[in-house]
């Protein structure tokens, strides 16, 4: 669907703006601009969502999980955005100790909007590599907890044979 591509290639854009205003705060403005530009698409999106295929499918239909995932993120990040133009009117510190945490829990947020694209056909290798990983970090976890466990009984029994000579 063309949509879905372009909202994909939106989000792509938006990882690479996020990756470029990184630590750049001579361009700081500009920056704070891309990011107001791309709230206002992920909240056109949204709000296009709800009135063509109405609230009843938003909430309750079958991408459900993957509607309020997005809802949460933008509202997240619109959040942010808000406080940060306020602490700008009102020319407040911006690095003010207080918005150091929300900033950080924003920025989080911009990156968790890369997983949106998982929820895309276009994407569905990805998201099966991602499976992959998934499932393989489980057993990974008992592997470590095997070796610990080996580790563990061969220190019992080096401490118990050569430990108790060697004292």
């Amino acid at each position: 669907n063309a949509v879905e591509t372009v909202v994909a290639v939106v989000i792509c854009i938006n990882a690479i703006t996020l990756g470029l205003s990184a630590g750049d705060d001579d361009h700081n403005d500009f920056w704070f601009g891309v990011e107001i530009a791309f709230t206002a698409f992920y909240i056109f999106e949204i709000a296009v969502k709800m009135i063509m295929r109405g609230f009843r499918w938003f909430f309750l239909g079958t991408q459900w999980q993957w509607n309020l995932y997005d809802l949460f993120v933008v509202s997240l990040v619109s959040s942010e955005l808000v406080a940060a133009a306020i602490m700008r009117y009102t020319h407040a510190d911006i690095q003010a100790k207080d918005m150091g945490t929300l900033h950080t829990v924003a920025i989080v947020g911009r990156l968790m909007r890369l997983m949106r694209l998982l929820r895309f056909r276009v994407f569905s290798e990805l998201k099966a590599m991602v499976s992959g990983v998934c499932a393989g970090l489980r057993i990974l976890y008992w592997a470590v907890v095997l070796l610990a466990f080996f580790i563990y009984s061969l220190g019992i029994v080096m401490q118990s044979t050569v430990g108790s000579r060697a004292g």
